[in-house]
């Protein structure tokens, strides 16, 4: 073999295996980078669940667990969710393919029953004021429409019963799913 095909050989196997050092690099750095951004993610999840599911209940969560329907009133405290309380999920929502599909799914899952739940407990807060509205219309005797503040008492008040009941069950399906998203997304390293 002559120089000239040693060196051209030399030049490409060079290169060859310079090319393939970097690519293995930069592959790696990029896993890393990517394995920390993960990480990172599931962290911020977790604490964004535990501390709004933590807030929740010190306002009216405990109350509803406890709640036995011994002519208690229903709690209301209803948190008025008029802000977004769901920002790390809401500014991430893009990076949720760092996951494992499942992982992904249930995060999805948990923060869309998490959302919902925030609605339904509004609901039953706007029950709730239309019943009082009604009632204290009633009792005052000061109004002309007696008989439709009544009527809205009777019609409203078993709604309500009823709508905090499901609202219970639904405490407890989303504490389930908060309890297992957090304890999946605290696993992640």
């Amino acid at each position: 073999m002559e120089n000239w095909q040693i060196s051209l050989i030399s030049a490409l196997l060079g290169a060859l295996v310079g090319g393939l050092a970097t690519y293995y690099f930069n592959k790696r750095h990029a896993d890393e980078l990517e394995d920390k951004t993960r990480t990172a993610l599931a962290k911020a999840l977790s604490a964004e669940l535990s501390s709004l599911w933590k807030i929740y209940m010190a306002v009216v969560g405990t109350r509803i667990e406890n709640y036995n329907n011994n002519n208690e009133e229903i709690p209301y405290g209803i948190l008025p969710v008029r802000n977004n309380f769901f920002q790390v999920l809401d500014n991430s929502a893009n990076q949720l393919g760092l996951f494992e599909p499942k992982v992904a799914q249930k995060i999805i899952e948990t923060y869309i029953n998490f959302k919902a739940f925030f609605e339904e407990l509004i609901y039953l807060g706007k029950l709730n004021e239309r019943f009082t509205d009604a009632d204290n219309a009633y009792k005052s005797g000061r109004t002309a429409h007696s008989e439709e503040n009544l009527n809205e008492i009777n019609k409203v008040s078993p709604k309500i019963l009823g709508y905090f009941e499901y609202l219970k069950n639904r405490h407890f399906e989303v504490k389930k799913l908060i309890e297992e998203t957090t304890a999946l997304l605290d696993g992640i390293k």
